[in-house]
């Protein structure tokens, strides 16, 4: 088990801290050597836009692209 806290500058909404946690954790994973992993959060929509096969057009794109 980790954890661990990040500054972030310029975040216009939750929405964006929590794509940015969930990526911060999926670089964690790697960097550790993980197979798989299992996310877990409490916004759904943002679970949903990461899950979707769907171009995202919103300001999540950067971060959804690079998880």
């Amino acid at each position: 088990m980790e954890a661990c806290t990040y500054p972030y500058e310029g975040v216009v909404d939750a929405f964006v801290t929590e794509a940015r946690a969930c990526e911060r954790a999926m670089l964690f994973a790697i960097d550790m050597g993980f197979k798989s992993i299992l996310l877990k959060g409490d916004s759904l929509s943002i679970i949903k836009k990461l899950k979707s096969d769907a171009e995202d057009r919103s300001i999540l794109r950067p971060i959804s692209q690079s998880i």
